[in-house]
């Protein structure tokens, strides 16, 4: 689950085929959600994307989530690791407390 600042919950809606219209070597993504207000995207591409391909996909994710989170980037060209239970998981929420407060 997902979470906005004002303390809505949700399931975050993404799809790599949209993605990929901003970012054409776009092979994998994972978002974590660090803070109430902020999320990391993860990207697997090479060539590394250029400012303005980034700006756009900001743009993409701030619709789907609703939401115009601080956003971190970290472009990598290695796959991304699996869960301890094998599985990926493209949306992640690491908040210690995911009550109101937060």
């Amino acid at each position: 689950m997902a979470f906005s600042p004002d303390g809505r919950q949700f399931w975050p809606v993404l799809g790599l085929d949209r993605f990929r219209q901003v970012v054409p070597d776009l092979r994998q993504y994972q978002l974590e959600q660090t803070a109430c207000d902020a999320i990391t995207v993860r990207l697997v591409c090479a060539p590394e994307p250029p400012d303005i391909q980034l700006r756009m996909l900001q743009k993409v994710l701030e619709q789907a989530l609703e939401y115009p989170y601080r956003w971190t980037w970290q472009v990598q060209a290695t796959e991304l690791p699996l869960t301890g239970s094998g599985k990926f998981e493209e949306f992640m929420c690491s908040l210690a407390d995911t009550g109101p407060n937060r």
